[in-house]
């Protein structure tokens, strides 16, 4: 059985992005009403709390990305969102900007 960890990664072309259990819990709660990011949450359940990368394809990271846009653009605004999602969506907005969609 595999130890629990205190955090999950997102793995990012640049790198990977930790994110502490507590903002992977507020991130999931606020995926749970997109239907859009269903397959999001189903790649952050598979890995659970082992540590492992959360990979996600363009599309997701895309969607992941929208998701974050609209929280901050929210009423509750960036004052709600943890730092670490706050970093997590400045690096997603780099990376979709640099790498683009890969698909032709």
């Amino acid at each position: 059985m595999a130890e629990r960890v205190d955090y999950v990664t997102i793995a990012l072309t640049e790198g990977d992005v930790p994110l502490l259990w507590l903002a992977r819990q507020q991130l999931m709660a606020r995926l749970e009403h997109i239907e859009s990011t269903a397959r999001i949450r189903a790649s952050f359940e598979a890995v659970g709390a082992t540590g492992r990368r959360v990979e996600l394809s363009w599309g997701q990271k895309a969607a992941l990305l929208a998701a974050l846009s609209d929280w901050a653009a929210s009423r509750d605004g960036y004052g709600a969102m943890p730092a670490q999602l706050i970093t997590l969506r400045n690096l997603l907005i780099e990376e979709l900007v640099s790498v683009g969609d890969p698909t032709p």
